[in-house]
């Protein structure tokens, strides 16, 4: 008969340094997504916020809202409990960017708590997942900065 799996990581000193090397590498990314996050804010930060129109604007906006559901729906709740309004007029780019560096944090709490008792297989796997996610982001930026330079270059009326 074989014998059951043990789902326990043993401690071991080779372990550790795993673990170690991994929340290393998952830091560097995080600090990686940080930066790409406070570039983007200030890409867009006298930009209109409309989603609706096609925009240069619009991919930095998509990046910049998608990690920022949670907290924003976080907010909304404190909003229905409390009956605090709030008010982002104007402040689109700074508090959807505030958004994503407390989701961001959220993560990486998360990540080095659950990594530490998981191995460091959960935080590779959560690195890979954040790397994408920077990929994307270095993506919208291109695409944003793209757009900025035809619009301005004056070949946009070569194109209707």
């Amino acid at each position: 008969m074989a014998k059951k799996k043990k789902s326990v990581i043993p401690v071991t000193r080779r372990n550790r340094e795993k673990i170690k090397f991994a929340c290393r590498q998952f830091d560097r990314c995080i600090i990686i997504y940080l930066i790409l996050v406070a570039l983007c804010v200030l890409a867009v930060w006298n930009g209109s916020y409309q989603l609706a129109k096609p925009d240069a604007d619009g991919f930095i906006w998509w990046f910049l809202l998608v990690p920022s559901y949670l907290p924003l729906w976080l907010v909304s709740l404190f909003k229905v409990i409390t009956g605090v309004n709030f008010v982002f007029d104007g402040n689109e780019a700074l508090s959807l960017g505030l958004c994503d560096v407390f989701m961001a944090i959220m993560v990486h709490l998360f990540v080095r708590f659950w990594g530490s008792r998981r191995g460091p297989f959960f935080i590779r796997d959560a690195r890979v997942f954040l790397l994408i996610f920077i990929f994307w982001g270095v993506f919208q930026l291109v695409c944003w900065g793209v757009w900025q330079v035809w619009s301005m270059g004056g070949a946009g009326t070569l194109h209707s």
